[in-house]
């Protein structure tokens, strides 16, 4: 799994990995809300580094999911990094400092 290998840099790098949701790969922005997972992040952390397969319409998803959310950008961080092969799921890691 390729998120190991992000985690196991922020542990070294003394970064608290607070939360890990996964997405099913074809979630869109109206399944991601209603899985109620969005709102768990929003209520755990402030910064929040996405893993995407796939790369813009999953971040277009999410971002507009999250505004769905009330996750005003002046309030949280968004980092975004877009993993390419075949990953089956999206997975979100939300962090905080």
């Amino acid at each position: 799994d390729r998120t190991v290998a992000f985690e196991e840099v922020f542990h070294t790098r003394g970064v608290q990995v607070v939360k890990k949701v996964m997405f099913d790969e074809y979630a869109d922005g109206a399944m991601m809300r209603a899985s109620g997972l969005i709102q768990e992040v929003r209520n755990t952390a402030r910064v929040i580094v996405f893993l995407f397969s796939n790369t813009r319409e999953q971040s277009k998803e999410f971002i507009s999911a999250a505004q769905g959310e009330g996750m005003l950008a002046s309030e949280f961080v968004f980092i975004l990094i877009w993993l390419q092969g075949s990953l089956s799921t999206l997975h979100l890691l939300s962090l905080i400092q």
